[in-house]
């Protein structure tokens, strides 16, 4: 089975920028600068956490997975966004109104 997943980026080193954006693009459509959508089985999206991980430097890159599903009750955010490299920052607000 497939999903649907938005994998994001942020990459401190041009050069390691460059790399992670030639992985990220063999898997996905370019919907920002470093925002793509992917439709990845599991052995697939496997396949790209490993590749980036060869890539990433955990102290300073970020590399976020967010799978696009139906919430179910009692679904939080942090479980449903995965990464590698820094921790992402995720505030549970609810919904907001500017």
């Amino acid at each position: 089975m497939r999903h649907l997943y938005i994998v994001a980026y942020d990459v401190a080193a041009p050069r390691r920028l460059k790399k992670v954006h030639r992985i990220v693009r063999d898997f996905g459509d370019r919907l920002q600068l470093s925002v793509y959508l992917c439709q990845l089985s599991e052995k697939e999206l496997a396949l790209l956490r490993e590749r980036l991980t060869d890539v990433v430097n955990q102290a300073h890159d970020q590399v976020l997975f967010v799978r696009l599903a139906p919430v179910r009750t009692g679904d939080e955010a942090a479980e449903r966004v995965d990464h590698l490299g820094r921790e992402p920052y995720l505030e549970d607000v609810g919904a907001m109104v500017y």
